[in-house]
């Protein structure tokens, strides 16, 4: 026998070897064939789809974070509508608040107007009386200046006609003294005399000192009549009745001159 029969090295099991080996060979081609085509369909089958939902999940996730973003500065804006929403309500508050004092305040300047016209009014009235009691005034002193004066002229014509008792034309004088003094009552309201009858006063008191037989009565005559003029040129308003007066008070004087010569 041949030794390589005798330890198993045989045609036979020299074939029984090789296809051993190719049926082994096969078996894991098979499996592996297998597994390729499982990985490839849960590829295609499982994770290509899974892999678009994904981009797809990521492509929603960054339009959520977009639109999170819009919201959140819409938040924003919100909140600044709201705010400025807000102070347009206060401030339209403030504006009919404001109407409401322009329109009160628009009242009193009315109303204001309306007492100043008044106050003007009133204040004319004040001067037009102060004025009336000014002029009553001047008028009163005038009287009493006029009172007084007459006074004085009836005590000096008393003794005129004690002093000139035997001058024949002393009652003609006397008479011009009345009208005289009636000339001046009536006349208790002039004024505006000129400075001639103040002037011609004057020589009437000088030619007057001069007569010696009446120069007591005719110092208190002429003194009387000086007081009387200055009255009647301060506070008189009716000139032509002081210059008849004066005219009188000439006449009187040419006949006491006369009757001083004699």
């Amino acid at each position: 026998m041949d030794s390589r029969n005798d330890y198993g090295f045989g045609p036979s099991s020299i074939m029984d070897d090789v296809s051993y080996r190719d049926s082994s060979s096969f078996g894991w081609n098979m499996f592996l064939f297998a597994v390729a085509v499982a990985m490839i369909a849960v590829n295609w089958g499982f994770l290509r789809p899974a892999s678009r939902q994904l981009d797809q999940m990521r492509v929603q996730i960054r339009t959520l974070e977009k639109t999170v973003e819009q919201l959140t500065a819409k938040h924003g804006s919100a909140e600044h509508a709201t705010s400025l929403l807000t102070k347009l309500v206060e401030q339209s508050q403030r504006c009919d608040r404001a109407a409401d004092g322009l329109a009160r305040m628009e009242q009193l300047q009315e109303r204001l107007a309306y007492e100043t016209s008044h106050i003007d009014e009133a204040a004319a009235a004040i001067d037009r009386l102060a004025e009336l009691r000014d002029r009553v005034m001047q008028q009163y002193s005038l009287i009493e200046s006029t009172h007084h004066a007459l006074a004085e002229t009836n005590a000096v014509q008393q003794k005129l006609l004690s002093a000139a008792s035997s001058c024949g034309e002393a009652e003609s004088a006397l008479d011009r003294i009345d009208s005289m003094q009636h000339r001046v009552r009536n006349a208790e309201r002039t004024v505006d005399a000129t400075e001639s009858l103040v002037q011609d006063i004057d020589t009437l008191h000088r030619v007057l000192l001069s007569t010696a037989e009446l120069h007591h009565d005719a110092t208190e005559v002429a003194d009387t009549l000086i007081d009387l003029s200055e009255t009647l040129v301060d506070e008189s308003d009716e000139a032509d009745a002081a210059q008849m007066a004066l005219t009188d008070l000439l006449d009187i004087r040419d006949t006491i001159v006369a009757q001083s010569s004699d």
